[in-house]
This record gives C-alpha cells, sequence and structure tokens, in this order.
C-alpha cells in the first residue's frame, strides 16, 4: 500500500475577524448542516460535538464546536499569511487561498483538517460572489 497525495485550497476574500463573527452568528441548525458530514463528521463524534439531553435526545455542544471551529479558521488564516512551514497561500488573482497538502498514509497531512473544516464552514469568502476567472 502506497500514500496518497491529498490537497486542499481555502479561498479568502473575508478577514480573518469577518469569518470568526460569521461562525459565530450560525444557528445550531446551520452550524449541523455544514459540518455533520465533513471532517468533523457531527454524526460519529460520541460526546465531543453531540450531547444526550436528560430527554435522550443529541443536542449540540455549541460551545466546544465553536472553540473548533474558531482554531481550524486562525489556522487557515496563518496559513494564508505563511506564518505555518508546513501549509502556505498562493493567490489566483484577486483571491488568496491558504493551502495545504501531503503525503498520507491513512492520517491527515498536517493542517488538512483545519482548512478542510474553515472550507466546509464557508466563512472565509463570500459564497454570494463569483471569482471573476471562474467561468459561469
Amino acid at each position: 500500500m502506497g500514500a496518497d497525495f491529498f490537497h486542499v485550497a481555502v479561498p479568502i476574500t473575508r478577514s480573518r475577524d469577518e469569518a470568526l463573527a460569521s461562525l459565530r452568528a450560525m444557528s445550531n441548525e446551520t452550524l449541523i448542516a455544514k459540518l455533520s458530514y465533513g471532517t468533523l463528521y457531527l454524526e460519529d463524534s460520541g460526546d465531543t460535538w453531540l450531547l444526550t439531553d436528560e430527554n435522550g435526545e443529541n443536542v449540540l455542544n455549541r460551545d466546544a464546536l465553536i472553540a473548533r471551529c474558531e482554531e481550524a479558521i486562525n489556522i487557515t488564516y496563518d496559513s494564508a499569511e505563511d506564518h505555518n512551514r508546513l501549509s502556505g497561500s498562493m493567490r489566483i488573482n484577486d483571491c488568496v487561498f491558504a493551502v495545504a497538502g501531503g503525503l498520507s498514509w491513512g492520517d491527515s497531512p498536517d493542517y488538512f483538517d483545519d482548512l478542510c473544516i474553515a472550507y466546509e464552514l464557508g466563512v472565509t469568502y463570500d459564497e454570494s460572489k463569483q471569482l471573476k476567472w471562474v467561468d459561469a
């Protein structure tokens, strides 16, 4: 069995503060919809992101999830600002991308999961705007 190359590129058109504010403003339903089957896989998280209430219902552990997502967003911006040696940035026209990747033998390369979480949240860029260099 050989290693596979994994790569993620997260577009950044908003400031770090705008991204964090967008995260904090998300409803629980939106967080669940964006993160349920991605890197964090909420449904299989045990007691980390979903807790069981007194009625036996799963409820979101919002404080813990927001803290993890804030960490991922900060790592993404640190990568875009070239503060990490194992991740970096690239620019295509007017858009900066935070990038991470590397070889994987079943594990994630450094910072890969963090950038995936930021991408899944969609808070680092304005989803309503199309980048001018992307075909419609």
